[in-house]
């Protein structure tokens, strides 16, 4: 079994169906090709507030966000893909191809990577925060994502 761990935001994008326009059986043929060699999803929650950003910045508009409550976790479970898909959906959760990661901080659910990245190569120390400490450490010691390049010799 091959297990991939992601997060809310990219399994929804895994069930936007623009991806598989080129492939002669769309989202069935690439969830064949995915699932049929015992991969498994696992699935890192999000915040409400967080799926409701989400939602806005994917979709362009503000009334798409009033599906979550900024208090809830987002999980796999209760998680929303297109009404024609949702059988599909329901049908992977019960063969647990898609499950929960479980044992998460629900302190850092409404981070995102990009503004972590975004805070690194700006040279906000805010960043530090947003990832756990071992991982701070390995991108300082190794100046990942452009930790500690100038802004001046970054654009040369």
């Amino acid at each position: 079994m091959i297990g991939v761990a992601i997060g809310i935001k990219h399994l929804l994008e895994i069930f936007n169906e623009k991806y598989y326009e080129n492939l002669e059986g769309g989202i069935l043929e690439s969830f064949g090709r995915l699932f049929r060699n015992a991969v498994k999803l696992y699935v890192y929650p999000m915040s409400g507030k967080a799926y409701n950003r989400y939602i806005i910045e994917s979709t362009g508009t503000v009334a798409a966000a009033q599906s979550a409550a900024a208090n809830i976790s987002i999980t796999a479970r209760n998680a929303r893909v297109a009404d024609h898909l949702t059988s599909l959906y329901a049908y992977l959760l019960e063969k647990h191809f898609i499950d929960n990661i479980v044992g998460f901080d629900a302190n850092i659910l409404s981070i995102f990577s990009r503004d972590a990245l975004k805070k690194i190569r700006d040279h906000d120390l805010l960043w530090e925060n947003m990832v756990p400490r071992p991982v701070a450490n390995a991108i300082k010691r190794r100046g990942l994502f452009g930790h500690g390049i100038s802004r001046t010799s970054a654009s040369d």
